[in-house]
């Protein structure tokens, strides 16, 4: 069975400016071929592409700030989430996590988490608000879905 190839879309500030544009993974490996233009993308988008898990290829991206998997079917995110040092907006909204990824405890420089509209209890949003820092903006849907910020 071939297995889909995600499209993943990464939006980058171009030089001098503050026009932005969207490329796939593949576009800018071949556009470029240099690993230094993938270590300067801040943002990664994966909106609506049915993914049930993070695809690998982002790992090259390692200066991300902003990484949407609004949309998709995940359940758990990766352990290697963690070396994105930089991240400050996670957006993981309509998936079907059922309990809080224990790798977002670990993502130091999380200022502001989306995860409204996944099927988690009181128990796990309770987790989740626990375990964050003050400092950190959560968006969630409550079991009853009535969205809290």
């Amino acid at each position: 069975m071939n297995k889909k190839t995600p499209i993943i879309n990464f939006m980058e500030e171009i030089s001098g400016g503050n026009k932005k544009y969207w490329l796939t993974l593949a576009q800018r490996i071949v556009k470029n071929g240099n690993s230094e233009e993938i270590l300067a993308i801040k943002y990664v988008d994966c909106y609506n592409e049915s993914l049930q898990e993070v695809p690998s290829e982002i790992k090259q991206c390692r200066n991300i700030t902003n990484l949407n998997l609004n949309n998709n079917k995940l359940q758990d995110l990766p352990n290697w989430i963690v070396q994105f040092e930089d991240l400050h907006t996670l957006t993981i909204d309509k998936n079907e996590f059922q309990v809080i990824p224990k790798i977002i405890f670990k993502l130091k420089n999380l200022k502001t988490l989306w995860i409204t509209n996944n099927p988690l209890d009181w128990d796990q949003i309770k987790l989740l608000m626990k375990g964050m820092p003050k400092d950190c903006n959560i968006k969630y849907t409550s079991p009853n879905n009535n969205s809290r910020l």
